[in-house]
């Protein structure tokens, strides 16, 4: 998990093996959130499908700690991201009048990458 800031806002993005520990991604979730301070989006796959029962388990916790910072989701969760009918990769955000993103199919991947877009934005 890396964080990165531009134009006013810090951009957290992550990755997390299926295989790697949930417990140690939601220390480090926490940890990041802890010292984010204003807007903020989170993007990127952390292979834990928010479209089973977002009420239960690994999911709960995860929205849970978005809500607690105030943040939801730019893409619809009721669309799969994958081709195996999961929605595993994500973008959140605390401020919608900055950005949005979308899932687009791709052809050469298993998952459906995820376009993200500044608007109005201006880099000097």
């Amino acid at each position: 998990m890396i964080s990165f800031e531009l134009l006013e806002c810090t951009y957290i993005v992550t990755y997390r093996s299926p295989s790697s520990s949930k417990e140690i991604f939601f220390q480090a979730l926490k940890n990041m959130l802890e010292t984010t301070v204003g807007r903020f989006v989170f993007m990127g796959d952390i292979n834990i499908d928010l479209s089973l029962d977002i009420l239960s388990g690994p999911s709960k916790r995860f929205m849970h700690a978005m809500e607690g910072k105030g943040a939801f989701s730019l893409t619809c969760l009721e669309e799969y991201s994958t081709d195996g009918k999961s929605h595993i990769d994500v973008a959140f955000t605390n401020d919608i009048s900055n950005c949005q993103a979308w899932h687009y199919e791709s052809y050469y991947s298993y998952h459906k990458p995820i376009c993200f877009v500044l608007k109005n934005a201006t880099v000097n």
